[in-house]
């Protein structure tokens, strides 16, 4: 469950201004005017909008809004908004009251729709955390499941049950995470039994010779060429490498191909292990004979980094030492470039400095990261002689405190700054072309010079086998067509995503056999890069990412890169 975080925000109280003027409860502030709403954006960094019918259609409901702005203020802004009065401002912002909607705004732009209870606790909840997912105790489903939510009330919990615990611990919850195995063991409640032991890979049958410390030296001397590999029972990536380990042992096997798969276990042999300074596993080590006089000697030539059974039998075909690895690639911020590396120390004063300031949060080995930062760097040679604008990067793994200050939780994240103040989200594309066009007229990015032709997800999708049994959803069409089905799953991606373009053959594949098989079940899919507040709206935050809706009421977030 996501952690409570406290959002700053400043409470309106009596404008001179007749756009914007308080409500009769003193801290809802009441909004008419376009030009106002938008100075309310600017201005509020976790602001609650209550777009109503009318203001006779939420009376009802205005004591409880009011105890809501009481409770938050200094932290959020509840305002409202008639939509009989002010048709321009709710179509604008596409709300289409029945009788109202609640529409949340941070940091100046739309975040989501609020979807929980109308009770003052969620309302609460909801502000403090605005981006955060929805408290296990207001699930639909989580009605059964009880939520002390204070020392005091878990205690008193515990002395009003008179079940088999009696008000006291007696045992670690020892059965399996999920429904099955929480209603078998609460039927017969008892101590985590002791899981049963894994059996030891010596002792599975295979053509995989395990050496030990005693016998290492003299079987390398008796046998020619020698492939060993390193590993510890824990360790995941080992267990994943054995079968393929152990094929290609068969193999050479069948094959009469000269040369032995061995392994050893570091944890046991550990005199082995620190000889050939093994640090870490899987670790292979081929090793070969060489005749001097008259002794037979097996020496270690170098470290093997194959993985496969095919790659490992075609290594032990013909043991070659495998080319140097390139040399590692230079820190950013040692790259000559136009590009300002921030650090935690001189992130608010640099960018305060500048009234246009765009800036990449990102990580050294992130792919997306690798790939924008060409196109970044090119973006900020071209605009280098604009005194008023900078492009800026920081290592978030280096300098985590300015990251986590302004929520970044994936890579790259693009933030843009006004006299290194107002964060927004940048949410266009990552060629150099579109950060010269937002950096020209970041307010107004609409007014910039023309960007190319942007393909339309339909046309994005044209050569994808099965493309035309997916739905490509907008802000405008994904409600009504939600509604309309039962069972949607909706994969949000961005068109210069790479693991979206690897995954959209099986995307459209999937989709024809649900047509085909008249499985009750639509595919669709959402270009974010296009409908940037419909990916806000539903906390998408990385691509792809592919959510599933049942009835249009549960959301259950599948995955996410």
């Amino acid at each position: 469950m996501a952690s409570s975080k406290m959002t700053s925000s400043f409470q309106i109280l009596v404008p001179t201004h007749d756009g914007a003027k308080n409500t009769k409860g003193g801290l809802i502030t009441e909004v008419d005017d376009p030009k106002e709403f938008k100075k309310l954006l600017r201005t509020k960094t976790n602001l609650l909008v209550i777009f109503a019918k009318s203001e006779k259609a939420v009376s009802n409901s205005m004591p409880l809004f009011n105890d809501v702005a009481t409770e938050m203020k200094g932290k959020a802004t509840l305002a409202f908004v008639d939509c009989s009065e002010s048709k321009k401002l709710c179509k604008n912002q596409k709300a289409s009251p029945k009788p109202m909607e609640l529409k949340h705004f941070k940091d100046g732009s739309f975040n989501k729709e609020y979807d929980r209870k109308m009770a003052k606790k969620s309302m609460v909840n909801f502000l403090l955390d605005p981006t955060g997912d929805i408290p296990w105790e207001e699930e639909p489903d989580a009605g059964d499941v009880l939520h002390p939510d204070t020392p005091q009330s878990f205690n008193k919990l515990l002395k009003k049950e008179k079940g088999p615990i009696k008000g006291k611990k007696l045992y670690l919850y020892g059965g399996e995470n999920n429904k099955e195995g929480i209603i078998t063991w609460l039927k017969n409640p008892g101590p985590p039994s002791e899981k049963p032991k894994e059996a030891e890979w010596a002792d599975e049958p295979s053509d995989v010779v395990h050496l030990t410390d005693a016998g290492f030296d003299e079987f390398l001397k008796t046998h020619p060429s020698v492939l060993v590999m390193f590993y510890a029972p824990w360790c995941g990536h080992c267990k994943q490498m054995k079968p393929d380990y152990a094929k290609a042992a068969e193999k050479l096997k069948e094959e009469n191909i000269e040369g032995i798969i061995a392994a050893v276990d570091a944890t046991k042999e550990k005199t082995i292990g620190e000889r050939f300074e093994v640090k870490g596993f899987p670790t292979g080590k081929a090793s070969q004979v060489t005749v001097l006089g008259d002794f037979l000697d097996g020496e270690f030539v170098f470290d093997v980094n194959e993985r496969t059974e095919e790659k490992i039998v075609e290594f032990m075909k013909d043991p070659k030492e495998p080319p140097p690895p390139p040399p590692p690639e230079p820190k950013w911020d040692e790259v000559e470039s136009e590009v300002a590396h921030l650090t935690d120390e001189n992130f608010k004063s640099t960018l305060k400095k500048k009234k246009h300031g765009l800036v990449m949060f990102y990580a050294p080995w992130c792919g997306h990261c690798k790939k924008a930062k060409p196109e970044f760097m090119q973006a900020a040679a071209k605009l280098k002689d604009d005194s008023k604008v900078l492009l800026a990067a920081i290592d978030c793994t280096v300098h985590s405190s300015s990251c986590t200050a302004h929520e970044v939780t994936g890579y790259p994240t693009f933030k843009y700054f006004k006299y290194g103040k107002s964060p927004q989200n940048y949410m266009g594309g990552r060629e150099e072309a579109d950060f010269v066009n937002f950096m020209s007229d970041p307010q107004n990015p609409g007014a910039s010079p023309p960007a190319p032709a942007v393909e339309t997800p339909a046309q994005q999708w044209a050569e994808v086998v099965g493309m035309e049994n997916l739905r490509f959803l907008t802000t405008d069409s994904f409600d009504g067509f939600m509604k309309e089905h039962s069972s949607v799953l909706v994969m949000f991606y961005a068109p210069w995503c790479g693991h979206c373009k690897a995954m959209k053959p099986a995307y459209g594949e999937a989709a024809a056999i649900l047509n085909g098989q008249e499985i009750d079940g639509v595919l669709a899919a959402v270009d974010a890069t296009l409908e940037p507040n419909l990916a806000s709206k539903f906390g998408v935050k990385g691509y792809p990412a592919c959510k599933y809706w049942e009835s249009y009421s549960l959301s259950v977030h599948i995955f996410a890169a």
